[in-house]
């Protein structure tokens, strides 16, 4: 883990499900602030939310939109 900016690795699991929601005509809208920095591990995160992404993928309609947001908080 090491502290690295978040938007890169959302980018990376939007990457990763591109080729099912362009199938079903899918929409991913990522809103993220391009400072916000986090302390993780890319690989896994990417990983992780790839299988979260998927899973929206999956069972949202056809010509639907995902939207991932992000919001940074005190905790």
């Amino acid at each position: 883990m090491k502290k690295q900016h978040l938007l890169p690795t959302i980018q990376l699991a939007v990457q990763n499900i591109s080729m099912l929601s362009q199938a079903k005509n899918q929409t991913v809208n990522v809103s993220c602030n391009e400072a916000l920095i986090l302390n993780h591990d890319r690989d896994w995160l990417a990983e992780a939310l790839t299988n979260i992404l998927k899973n929206a993928t999956e069972y949202a309609p056809k010509d639907s939109t995902i939207d991932v947001t992000v919001e940074s908080t005190p905790v």
